[in-house]
């Protein structure tokens, strides 16, 4: 006879101690692993959001800079008004083999020591530039966050010229002429720049412009041909302004002396800049 179903009792016997072990570390480890995870988040995606942020702020500001001109007729820079004597350095300044000569126009000839003048603070930038730059600040302080913001001082003493470079070491000296977008024949989109170094200009240095066809680039030091006023006559430039018909074209209109002509400009297909002064027909 077979046994009643109620009266059969199965008894299990216990998992052995070593099985329990493994399953516990398990649970352990992902745990271990989550908490690991939700750590990494919590550092991680804060500043991800702060970083992309910061893209989406300078691609606004990168924009707002394309779509910048200047009034028409706006003066940004005059000769005739007398600045501070400029200090050419023919070995380097800091070298300290040579003390420097100054001048302070293209009328005098260079002078032991330098005479008062004006301030030669006359870099001015739009605001987008600026908000720019602090958007790649922000994005190189999330991804380094010993990062320092590179500034200069309140106010602009002696500037002074490396004949070797050519160029004033202190960008604030310089001129904004011109920026907006430009498109290359080949139809490349570049946010175009020119600035004057005014200081270099005056100590007679053949390439005082500076072309930036790149908004990550450091720019390029060019002439300006045909570009050769006489030094009795004051250079007056004013703000330039992009060619309606043209999109590669733009113009920089100039005053030498009473007289009124231009620095036409163009943006090429490997992203160089070209300017050269043109007599007003």
């Amino acid at each position: 006879m077979l046994p009643s179903p109620n009266l059969i009792s199965l008894q299990y016997a216990p998992a052995p101690r070593g099985l329990r072990a493994i399953h516990w570390k398990r649970w352990a480890i992902l745990l271990a692993i989550a908490a690991s995870l939700s750590f990494a988040a919590a550092r991680i995606v804060p500043r991800a959001c702060d970083y992309f942020r910061a893209v989406a702020s300078e691609r606004a500001a990168l924009r707002a800079c394309m779509e910048y001109t200047r009034s028409p007729g706006q003066l940004v820079f005059d000769e005739s008004v007398h600045r501070r004597s400029v200090a050419l350095y023919y070995s380097g300044k800091a070298s300290g083999h040579d003390s420097p000569a100054y001048r302070s126009s293209r009328e005098n000839p260079y002078s032991t020591k330098p005479e008062p003048g004006e301030s030669w603070d006359l870099l001015s930038m739009p605001n987008a530039w600026r908000e720019k730059l602090d958007a790649q600040f922000q994005q190189h302080r999330v991804l380094n966050s010993n990062a320092v913001r590179c500034g200069h001082g309140l106010n602009v003493h002696t500037p002074w010229v490396d004949h070797d470079t050519g160029h004033t070491e202190d960008e604030r000296c310089s001129v904004l002429l011109f920026m907006h977008e430009r498109q290359s024949p080949s139809g490349l989109n570049r946010l175009t720049m020119v600035t004057f170094d005014a200081p270099a200009f005056l100590c007679d240095q053949p390439r005082p412009f500076r072309v930036f066809a790149n908004a990550e680039g450091l720019g390029s030091w060019v002439a300006c041909a045909n570009f050769a006023p006489p030094p009795d006559q004051p250079v007056r430039l004013y703000a330039g302004q992009p060619d309606p018909i043209d999109p590669a074209r733009f113009t920089i209109p100039v005053k030498i002396g009473d007289a009124d002509s231009l620095i036409e400009g163009r943006l090429c297909d490997d992203e160089t800049i070209t300017l050269t002064w043109r007599e007003k027909a």
